[in-house]
């Protein structure tokens, strides 16, 4: 384990009162808040938040996920919602529940709906196969920390904002843009700033466009960023749009980058350099 996650865990656990252990065997029906006195919250199955719910995690909830397991919001039975906001000082940490973690131990989080109210704030996404999953989705993510994933960022046809975030340390790329159908009107178009998107695995992307083979081209905003260089030939070398491969009719636009990681220099940026090292 990463002195990063070591110290993590001191930090959530060293000052807080002692917590009991919850299971989530089920699907969740009703309105639901997870609180700090019910964490860890150990997910055992593929979870749905349904009928129009929504599930509320408080600042400082950890959840914990078995092999394979994951928890997504249903849109088929009406519109739900996963509202996770945490703080500066009291995060959210999704996390695999296996004693030997690696990325792609338990599956995503996932939002399916564009009239779903799911946001992201001050969260910790690691050891998923797709950290946050988005289909069609706009769910704002914030102050986030995607490392140690498969896929930190997984989007299709989705284009939120995504905003002070970490997404670093994934085996496939930190974030994926999909867009599968030929609807000028349904786009993929996601906005990326003031990120730090870096150090992806050997062979690994930091963006990789999937699709996009309508016309027009689709541009993907990824400015004011850090990428771990300031050299836009090493940036280019790492994402995977139209400058490769010239079917894919997106692409990515990183020409306003940063020299130097610029995330806020607050104490919740001192937690997310602890995944650096």
């Amino acid at each position: 384990m990463r002195r990063g996650a070591v110290v993590l865990a001191a930090l959530l656990c060293g000052s807080a009162p002692a917590r009991g252990q919850t299971f989530v065997n089920g699907n969740i029906i009703t309105p639901t808040t997870w609180t700090v006195a019910g964490s860890p919250y150990i997910v055992t199955g593929q979870r749905l938040v349904k009928f129009g719910s929504t599930l509320t995690i408080q600042p400082g909830v950890v959840v914990k996920f078995n092999a394979n397991c994951g928890l997504a919001q249903d849109p088929a039975t009406g519109v739900s919602s996963i509202v996770a906001v945490g703080k500066a000082d009291s995060i959210i940490v999704f996390t695999s529940n296996v004693a030997v973690p690696a990325a792609g131990s338990w599956a995503s989080v996932s939002v399916t709906d564009s009239l779903s109210s799911s946001q992201f704030s001050h969260c910790v996404f690691m050891y998923a196969t797709q950290g946050l999953y988005l289909t069609r989705a706009g769910a704002p993510v914030d102050h986030c920390s995607f490392s140690d994933c498969q896929t930190g960022l997984y989007m299709v046809e989705s284009s939120p904002s995504v905003t002070s975030t970490w997404i670093t340390d994934c085996t496939s790329e930190g974030v994926r843009c999909v867009k599968n159908v030929t609807v000028p009107a349904i786009v993929c178009s996601p906005t990326l700033y003031e990120c730090n998107i870096s150090n992806p695995g050997p062979g690994a992307m930091n963006i990789r466009l999937q699709g996009y083979s309508d016309a027009p081209l689709e541009q993907i905003s990824a400015l004011g960023n850090w990428w771990g260089t300031d050299d836009p030939l090493e940036i280019a070398a790492r994402i995977y749009d139209r400058n490769d491969n010239s079917s894919i009719h997106g692409e990515v636009d990183f020409t306003d980058y940063l020299s130097s990681p610029g995330v806020e220099q607050t104490s919740w940026g001192s937690i997310k350099a602890l995944f650096r090292e």
